[in-house]
């Protein structure tokens, strides 16, 4: 779930609500990119530390969620720093790009909005949006900029996965891939799992490949987690996508979450 600090429209207080509305027991905020909002908010039941880490791998931009992680790391902190500093360098480019081809003028302060700690290819796809090149950001994605256009673009890159598990690790957490079946292929999900990922979503939205996923982990053991993806109040709501007490036992486990009714 996200917050206007990366590329949701929720405020944390908003989100919060909603998920006490939802009365979820074991949630997490994950934020690309940042751990901000764990700065704004108090101590929440059933609240786990988390963050949605951006790294590359052969070309592909892939998220991994982190959970149960210490915010305070140092090697944590420099990660996300770099990251942010990564992420200002390709929207710059990537900016520049949209106006050689769109003939549309747009600049970071032009896009990302004031609440927000990192900018997102979501805000630039809301900028174009608003200048009426684009109808919505799924066109954005899939028409203007999809992966394979990214990456034909001389963008700075982001960490590798390795780096990205290590760091998770080293600050107590742990590694999950999200909506692993947007990748090309249960192959490449395989290989990104091998560099050092302890588990992945089985479930959240649009995901068709919930029975294969689940062989997957059971064939390597990995972990299990869920995720509604959640970015503005709508339709969806926290916690619609949730795994069963055995299904999540084995996450919860490792990264020490302890049950409030126990």
């Amino acid at each position: 779930m996200h917050t206007y600090l990366s590329d949701g429209a929720l405020s944390p207080d908003e989100l919060i609500a909603l998920v006490k509305k939802q009365r979820l027991k074991a949630w997490s905020i994950t934020d690309h990119d940042t751990c901000a909002v764990y700065d704004r908010i108090g101590d929440e039941e059933g609240l786990v530390c988390g963050v949605e880490i951006t790294s590359e791998f052969e070309g592909h931009e892939i998220h991994v969620v982190a959970l149960g992680v210490d915010r305070h790391s140092e090697s944590l902190i420099a990660l996300l720093n770099n990251i942010k500093e990564i992420r200002l360098s390709r929207a710059e480019a990537l900016l520049e790009e949209i106006h050689k081809t769109q003939q549309v003028k747009l600049s970071v302060d032009d896009v990302k909005p004031a609440e927000a700690i990192v900018v997102t290819r979501f805000h630039i796809a809301q900028g174009l949006r608003a200048k009426g090149v684009i109808q919505n950001h799924r066109q954005f994605f899939n028409e203007l900029f999809p992966d394979e256009r990214m990456r034909q673009l001389s963008l700075a890159a982001y960490p590798s996965i390795e780096e990205v598990a290590s760091v998770i690790n080293s600050a107590g957490g742990v590694s999950i891939l999200a909506h692993p079946s947007r990748y090309a292929g249960f192959d490449l999900v395989e290989r990104i799992m091998a560099l050092g990922l302890d588990g992945l979503e089985l479930k959240y939205p649009h995901n068709e490949s919930e029975e294969q996923l689940a062989q997957l982990a059971e064939k390597h053991d990995y972990l299990l987690s869920c995720g509604s993806d959640l970015h503005w109040a709508g339709r969806r709501q926290p916690g619609e996508w949730r795994l069963s007490r055995s299904q999540a036992a084995p996450l919860l486990e490792r990264i020490g979450w302890k049950d409030p009714l126990d």
